[in-house]
């Protein structure tokens, strides 16, 4: 019998936000070997993100790039699975900064179930930029200061 140690991935940074999917995986998440198709992750990631800026910087992001504000496009993604997601499993993200610089912060995302149970790691970058030129800048007072901002 082939046994696999799951190797425990650090998280470090302050905790943003905890943020439960809204509904449980639906079957249009899964794949032919009845799991998470693996981008759709980073669906999970961004509506976790989107809750947490909405709440955090005090601004729908929808409104922020219609302002004319700064973007935070993605630069890098990685994840690390862990424990299968399958059909109908609930899910809870935990969203930390990693690191926050100038032009670009990272933040990490634990996704888990009720029972505590790592099912995923995600680290992604952003990058910000003017919405309107799409030349880089520096990271707005406000994203910077709800980055910052522990529960």
């Amino acid at each position: 019998m082939v046994t696999h140690e799951r190797k425990v991935i650090p998280i470090t940074g302050q905790k943003l936000i905890t943020w439960k999917l809204p509904y449980a995986i639906p079957f249009s998440d899964v794949d032919h070997a009845g799991i998470v198709f693996f981008p759709r992750v980073f669906t999970y990631t961004h509506l976790a993100y989107e809750a947490w800026y909405n709440n955090a910087v005090g601004e729908l992001f929808s409104e922020t790039f219609q302002a004319g504000g700064a973007a935070t496009p993605v630069v890098s993604a990685e994840a690390s699975f862990q424990v299968p997601m399958r059909h109908g499993d609930e899910i809870i993200l935990d969203v930390h900064c990693e690191r926050t610089g100038t032009r670009s912060f990272t933040l990490v995302y634990r996704i888990y179930d009720a029972e505590a149970r790592d099912r995923c790691v995600i680290r992604i970058t952003h990058a910000t930029i003017s919405y309107t030129t799409f030349e880089s800048v520096d990271i707005p007072d406000r994203l910077r200061a709800a980055l910052s901002a522990t529960l």
